[in-house]
């Protein structure tokens, strides 16, 4: 338990919050691929569903979070182009 503390923590420092925050939110996802995989036990419709909403969500808010927290490198690369006028 220890060291799956001390590797999350790496994980906080080393990467951007938001695709930390997707990473660790897909868990449940990932354990439900792993077991209609790897085990007789496989997952209703509801489960199924609960799985793609649960999804959905993730990227959708994942994504959001990527979209406000880039870099505008774009669009003070736009303004440093210097346009010709004659």
């Amino acid at each position: 338990m220890a060291l799956s503390g001390l590797f999350m923590l790496k994980a906080i420092k080393r990467e951007h919050p938001s695709i930390f925050t997707i990473v660790q939110s897909s868990d449940i996802v990932i354990a439900i691929v792993l077991q209609n995989l790897f085990t007789d036990i496989k997952s209703n419709w509801y489960v199924l569903l609960g799985s793609l909403l649960v999804l959905t969500s993730i990227l959708l808010v994942g994504g959001y979070k990527l979209y406000i927290n880039r870099p505008h490198e774009l669009t003070s690369n736009i303004e440093d182009v210097p346009t010709e006028q004659e």
